[in-house]
């Protein structure tokens, strides 16, 4: 079957050229047709819990792109120091992160 095919092409070049202008012809005049749908917004439900929580932290944030956390130690201390840690964890519960994991000491979930 395939050397029928091969040489039927060897044949009829002309043919074989005509319609893969042909073809490309039909695919170029359809190429401004073709779209790419980044906005994943578009394809989820508008009323899902989650879709809703991105949207009211993107309108707090004003992007999806950074969060960034900044921690400041107190007089005499370090971010590394637990008790530090923690006192940053409680401010980012009172600012209303509420989906955060909190851990203690030993890397077990509360």
């Amino acid at each position: 079957m395939i050397g029928l095919v091969a040489r039927w092409i060897a044949h009829h070049p002309v043919w074989v050229l005509l319609g893969l202008g042909a073809i490309t012809i039909f695919f170029g005049v359809f190429v401004p047709r073709i779209g790419f749908l980044s906005d994943f917004k578009q394809m989820l439900p508008q009323d899902d819990p989650a879709v809703q929580r991105f949207e009211e932290t993107n309108k707090i944030f004003g992007s999806q792109s950074v969060v960034l956390v900044a921690m400041a130690a107190p007089e005499g201390s370090t971010v590394f120091n637990l008790g530090t840690l923690r006192l940053d964890f409680d401010s980012l519960l009172m600012a209303g992160v509420h989906d955060a994991a909190r851990t203690d000491a030993s890397g077990s979930a509360r």
